[in-house]
């Protein structure tokens, strides 16, 4: 019978030595407190025996204290064996059959830090409508509309019927429909097919107009019954960058910021988090009645029980989602937005009418990962005070993405239908990634990534543990463990997971990891290196040089190379430069030039680097390539001391030096 495993300790961390000597003191204790002693202390740290110190006393748990006084009274007093021959020792000695707790030993990088938050482009907008250069980097519709009319480039439509041009699918002074036409992007002429003075250039149908853009936003206004003190919150983009440049209505850019809502570049409106896996759920842990539950399908637990309690366990549909509480609170403005837009601009009946958070249990969304242009239908079933969104595996490798521990988002699903088009997209090389250009309804997990296939769908049996202690082949064991892919084999589509571990709660750990709440990098490199002090596994000057080499002496060293490289910008019109004018000023405004790297970014780095190596102790390669870096700098940054100065002392006294002195 071995031993259970609640008094199975790391054995295998200690020396026999170090395990006689533990003997020696248990027995020579009568109760649960052993006398303080470092050594003792060390080694029930290394076999992980929970303890405190009081009263100059180790105090153990009394059941601890039971099992290692079982275990101490076992033992002789003495014994030559090898050093790490605890096990052996114990298994001679014993009745009972220990085992190693933790025989292999894993290194790895810790994932990324939670995170919940809006999608945004960088700067921040609402309206994929082009504002032009405005005063400085400002991108503000009402800017724009103080000044009248911008210069950009943008599509243009033709009105056959009155022959108006305009940016708008429908004409706006008779409400006819509006038809493409193109342009030379030499001379700018309306074409019809090739530019007869420039027969190789290839028509586009945009060109650089003069829009007025007040005209515009008035329009706009009018339709939605808005004021223009609206206006200063909605950013616009400085220029269109997509092949056809057709620009949004500017209503919708309104009504998004009317409702803090942010666009992205596609035309629509998402919420970024990082995926983690769940294969069960119990209706408490996610903050939605059993009888809403019923409502969407989950009518029996794991163990085919009627659900009728907050506490039992449930199956995760496979295309079922819990989503982040500030996920929630950001979908339900972004409902109330295509309420407001289906109402005010499309002329048509609201869709959502949600109420608050709750309501939307069971609406559907988009879930799309970076890189891909595909997104999967999901349906909302919960809510998780997890800055992550718990979704089932096949639903994350359907995106192509690892189990967990990637980032995602997800929109609205008629957020996607209205306001999503291919024609918003960049034409730069990726423009098109992270859009979704094609929607998957129905998971197959025929057609998801293979990953999710080795996953094990019942119990490990005992034979899985016996051959780790062995290091057998994986491949040995393949007819010995159930996994998703052996289960799709033999046909069954959407095998059953059978969950191993009960937990209360999903989402009982901590929230924020320390990385979050840490504000400066500095910050979070010390609370790095003071975690690895901590770990017996980590060689701390190491960690401290791969650290250092792989990001602050990387970004020290790309940020001094663009400072060099830097172009120059207009602080007005925003305009940029390779090299400064020489009169230091924009020749197209006047404005003043400035840099667009600065001296703060390049030195951000450079203490803390310099401050840590001290620290440490860290000598030789490391060090000395971080002192070349420093002397680059400085000799950059070089600060000239100008030490002034009486202007008598560059005049001449007349009865010490004579012209003639001089000549």
């Amino acid at each position: 019978v071995p031993l259970h495993p609640r008094f199975t300790y790391y054995w295998e961390h200690i020396t026999s030595e170090e395990l006689l000597k533990l003997a020696g003191a248990i027995r020579n204790s009568e109760r649960a407190e052993i006398d303080l002693n470092e050594d003792i202390k060390r080694i029930l740290e290394l076999l992980g025996v929970p303890h405190r110190v009081q009263n100059g006393k180790i105090v153990l748990d009394e059941e601890d204290w039971k099992a290692l006084s079982y275990i101490a009274s076992k033992l002789p007093e003495s014994l030559e064996l090898p050093r790490y021959a605890t096990i052996k020792v114990l298994n001679q000695y014993l009745d009972v059959k220990v085992m190693p707790k933790g025989p292999t030993k894993i290194g790895m990088r810790v994932g990324r830090p939670e995170k919940a938050k809006p999608r945004k482009m960088k700067p921040p907008v609402n309206l994929l409508f082009p504002v032009g250069n405005l005063k400085g980097s400002s991108r503000s519709l009402d800017l724009a509309y103080e000044k009248g009319s911008v210069n950009v480039e943008v599509a243009l439509r033709l009105c056959r019927k009155c022959g108006s041009r305009t940016t708008l699918f429908r004409c706006p002074n008779c409400g006819s429909p509006t038809y493409k036409i193109s342009f030379c992007p030499i001379c700018g002429k309306q074409v019809n097919g090739k530019c007869q003075d420039h027969p190789n250039a290839e028509p586009v149908p945009y060109r650089s107009v003069k829009l007025n853009i007040r005209e515009e936003v008035d329009r706009a206004l009018r339709k939605l019954g808005e004021s223009p003190g609206i206006l200063e919150r909605v950013k616009g983009v400085k220029g269109l960058t997509s092949g056809s440049k057709i620009p949004e209505p500017i209503e919708k850019g309104i009504l998004r910021a009317k409702h803090g809502l942010s666009v992205f570049k596609d035309g629509t409106v998402r919420f970024d988090a990082v995926n983690a896996v769940l294969t069960h759920f119990k209706p408490e842990e996610i903050g939605v009645s059993v009888e809403k539950l019923r409502e969407l399908g989950y009518l029996e637990d794991v163990e085919g029980k009627y659900l009728e309690r907050e506490d039992q366990l449930l199956e995760l549909k496979v295309q079922d989602i819990i989503i982040p509480r500030a996920a929630a609170k950001y979908l339900l403005s972004i409902a109330n937005y295509i309420d407001e837009l289906l109402v005010k601009f499309y002329g048509l009946e609201p869709f959502y009418n949600l109420r608050d958070e709750s309501d939307l249990i069971g609406q559907l969304v988009l879930t799309i990962s970076p890189h891909t242009f595909v997104a999967n239908l999901a349906r909302i079933i919960g809510f998780t005070n997890a800055d992550v969104i718990f979704a089932h595996p096949f639903l994350h490798a359907a995106k192509r993405r690892n189990v967990d521990g990637d980032e995602d988002s997800i929109m609205l699903a008629l957020d996607a239908l209205i306001n999503f088009s291919r024609e918003f997209l960049p034409s730069s090389p990726g423009g098109r990634e992270d859009a979704p250009l094609l929607l998957v309804t129905k998971v197959d997990p025929k057609y998801i990534d293979d990953e999710v296939y080795n996953m094990e769908v019942s119990e490990l049996p005992p034979e899985f543990y016996e051959a780790t202690y062995k290091f057998e082949d994986p491949s040995k064991l393949k007819g010995i463990i159930e996994t998703v892919g052996s289960r799709i084999e033999a046909g069954d589509l959407y095998p059953k997971i059978v969950g191993s571990i009960e937990t209360s709660r999903m989402d009982l750990g901590p929230l924020q990891t320390t990385y979050r709440k840490l504000e400066t990098m500095s910050d979070k490199m010390e609370a790095h290196f003071s975690l690895e002090r901590k770990i017996r596994a980590v060689d701390e000057k190491d960690a401290l040089s791969r650290a250092l080499t792989s990001h602050f002496l990387r970004d020290i060293i790309g940020n001094l190379r663009k400072f060099g490289q830097q172009e120059f910008r207009c602080s007005e019109c925003n305009a940029k430069y390779r090299r400064p004018p020489i009169s230091g000023r924009c020749p197209r405004c006047g404005g003043n030039i400035v840099l667009t790297v600065h001296k703060g970014t390049v030195l951000k780095y450079l203490k803390p680097t310099l401050e840590l190596i001290r620290r440490y102790g860290m000598e030789g390669y490391l060090s000395q390539r971080v002192k070349l870096i420093e002397g680059e700098i400085s000799s950059l940054f070089k600060e000239e001391k100008i030490n002034s100065a009486d202007l008598s002392r560059f005049l001449c006294d007349e009865r010490k030096v004579k012209l003639v002195d001089f000549l």
